[in-house]
C-alpha cells in the first residue's frame, strides 16, 4: 500500500468522494493524472479511495481555493510526504542501530569508516561468543565435527 493510503483499505467510490470533497469526478481524475492522489482499483477497475486520500483531496481543494497553483500544491504535498517518510525512518531505525551498540544513526562520516566499525563489532561479538563457549567447558573447535545451522554437530 502506498504512503498516501496510510495503510487503509480503499472504501469510497468516486461518487462518494465527490460528495465528501465538493470536487467533480473530472477534477478528481485530473488530480490522479497529475500524481496528487493514487486511488486503488476494484476487480472491475473502478477507482476506490481511502479516508486519507479523501482528506488529501480536501486539502488540495482548500489550497486551490486559497489561490495556490496546482504545481505549488504538488510540490508541497511531495515535500510533506517525503518528510513523513523521513520521520518514519527516524523513529523506526534507532531500534536496529541500538541492537548493534550504535548510539547514533550517523556515527560515521564515510562508508569505509562504517565498514571498519561493523567489522570491529563483529570481531568483538565472535570473541565474546568464543569466551562464553569456552567458559561452558567447550575447548575449541579443532578436531571436532562441523557445527550445523541448528547448533548440532556433524560427525
Amino acid at each position: 500500500m502506498d504512503r498516501q493510503s496510510g495503510g487503509e483499505e480503499p472504501v469510497f467510490s468516486i461518487g462518494t468522494v465527490e460528495k465528501l470533497t465538493g470536487l467533480t469526478s473530472r477534477q478528481i481524475r485530473y488530480y490522479e493524472t497529475k500524481g496528487l492522489v493514487r486511488p486503488g482499483r476494484t476487480p472491475g477497475h473502478q477507482r476506490v479511495y481511502t479516508r486519507a486520500q479523501v482528506e488529501r483531496l480536501r486539502q488540495i481543494k482548500r489550497l486551490l481555493d486559497e489561490g495556490r497553483s496546482l504545481q505549488s500544491i504538488a510540490e508541497e504535498l511531495a515535500s510533506a510526504e517525503q518528510e513523513a517518510a523521513h520521520e518514519a525512518v527516524r523513529y523506526a531505525a534507532p531500534e536496529r542501530f541500538l541492537r548493534h551498540g550504535l548510539t547514533s544513526l550517523y556515527p560515521v562520516r564515510e562508508a569505509g569508516e562504517l565498514t571498519r566499525l561493523l567489522e570491529s563489532r563483529r570481531r568483538e561479538e565472535r570473541a565474546a561468543e568464543r569466551e562464553s563457549g569456552a567458559g561452558a567447558g567447550e575447548s575449541g573447535r579443532r578436531g571436532r565435527g562441523r557445527r550445523r545451522r541448528d547448533g548440532q554437530e556433524d560427525a
